[in-house]
């Protein structure tokens, strides 16, 4: 498995629209994507900086959406509420303790 790491600012007083997004519009249009697995959003309230990690089957499945038109439109849905660009990292997921999806 591997994970899409995102990481975000969002402008003054805009955290809020990022997560609604990020729900409401971001995340069940990525369900279609191939290879999908699931997400999480961290947010941090008082620097409005935001991190969106993404779960995929492959690391190929993961690339090819980042590279999709679909991709692009989401990402398209945050321009007018992001202080500044965004990056993308790539990581392994080595190691996984389901017990956190208990408390979601």
């Amino acid at each position: 498995m591997f994970a899409r790491v995102v990481q975000i600012e969002a402008t003054q007083g805009n955290l809020s629209r990022v997560i609604e997004t990020w729900k409401n519009k971001d995340v069940p249009s990525k369900q279609l994507s191939k290879g999908y697995q699931g997400a999480v959003l961290f947010t941090d309230s008082e620097t409005g900086k935001a991190i969106s990690i993404t779960f995929w089957d492959t690391r190929e499945d993961a690339s090819s959406d980042e590279k999709s038109s679909l991709h692009k439109s989401q990402l398209n849905l945050y321009k007018d509420i992001l202080k500044s660009g965004y990056t993308h990292e790539y990581w392994d997921v080595s190691a996984w303790d389901r017990t956190f999806l208990q408390h979601v």
